[in-house]
């Protein structure tokens, strides 16, 4: 029992001390113009700096899209995307890719600063969408989002070590 305490503590020392990075794979999907995923992430502590997305994009035939009309939005706050605004976000500007230099299939990448602070009460909103309101089917491959200086908050790291623990102690 002593050693299990002795763990947990390291886990949560190491978990608050941490200074790393959250990626948030997104996966592939379809989508229409003004279509969009959204997922809400574990709660995360530290400090929001940037971030990093990346993703495969093909275009259909005839969806009139261009890469940059892919839109994210962090916590109210989007960049990318053409006429499109999603959950009342606050335009931060386009992507490094944008335009027509950006119509073909390919692999798409950009970084951007923001700022945010996370107190592990709360996780970030993200929306991924298609920003161009009348694009045909886009297919967005392998869409990953780097949040940058933000970590799970430590409850989550101690539940996920005391789950370990009961499940040895259920073995034993």
């Amino acid at each position: 029992m002593q050693k299990a305490l002795i763990a947990a503590g390291a886990v949560l020392a190491a978990a608050s001390a941490a200074n790393a990075d959250y990626t948030v794979n997104l996966g592939t999907m379809t989508l229409t113009g003004g279509q969009s995923v959204s997922v809400t992430t574990a709660n995360l502590t530290g400090t929001l700096t940037g971030f990093t997305i990346a993703f495969g994009y093909d275009p259909q035939a005839s969806s009139g899209s261009w890469a940059s009309d892919a839109a994210l939005v962090i916590d109210g706050k989007q960049w990318g995307g053409f006429n499109v605004v999603f959950g009342g976000a606050t335009s931060q500007g386009q992507w490094a890719f944008d335009g027509s230099g950006s119509a073909n299939a390919g692999f798409y990448s950009d970084a951007k600063s923001t700022t945010g602070n996370y107190n592990g009460s709360a996780g970030a909103n993200l929306i991924f969408g298609n920003g161009w309101a009348t694009s045909g089917a886009v297919v967005y491959s392998n869409v990953t989002v780097v949040l940058q200086g933000v970590v799970p908050a430590p409850g989550a790291f101690a539940l996920l070590g005391l789950a370990g623990f009961a499940s040895r102690r259920r073995r034993a």
